[in-house]
């Protein structure tokens, strides 16, 4: 299949530490109480605040492309000697960039900015660097709407059918 057209892009940097946010919801059947982690619900109440200007009047409706650069603060065991500002720390088995794009892209559904995070058909790219000096923490994020609608009847189901 050939690459759609980009219709528009959106380039923006969301000024908060990147954060893995594994732990979901969880459910105590005897008490019967719903509970979600705190920091999860904190973290993405602050992205939400920073993409607020950012969001479109109507939620982006096309097949989305998206692209993360995490920046992370460097570890003060794995402190750089080299001359660099911002370098990737190849083999440090530090925080998770496929559980940081679910907690950013999970938080961007929510706050509005498109549909379903199932209209996600190609991940451009995800990179991990370590700031030092002047640059501070961020997600750097693209988006890029191919304007191909997305049919939400159109999804799998996994509800199965009676037989007769």
């Amino acid at each position: 299949m050939n690459n759609p057209p980009i219709i528009k892009q959106y380039d923006f940097i969301i000024p908060i530490a990147p954060a893995s946010m594994q732990k979901g919801a969880r459910v105590n059947m005897k008490q019967r109480r719903f509970y979600t982690d705190p920091k999860k619900v904190a973290f993405f109440a602050s992205i939400k605040e920073e993409i607020s200007h950012i969001i479109p009047p109507e939620p982006l409706r096309g097949m989305l492309s998206i692209g993360f650069k995490f920046y992370f603060e460097r570890p003060a065991s794995r402190q750089s000697t080299d001359e660099s500002e911002a370098t990737p720390l190849w083999g440090y088995k530090g925080t998770d960039v496929d559980n940081c794009c679910k907690s950013v892209t999970d938080s961007m559904t929510k706050s509005g900015f498109w549909v379903n995070d199932s209209q996600i058909w190609r991940i451009l790219g995800a990179e991990k660097y370590y700031c030092e000096g002047m640059l501070f923490p961020r997600i750097e994020v693209i988006v890029q709407d191919h304007g191909m609608i997305y049919n939400e009847k159109s999804k799998p189901t996994t509800k199965r059918r009676k037989s007769k």
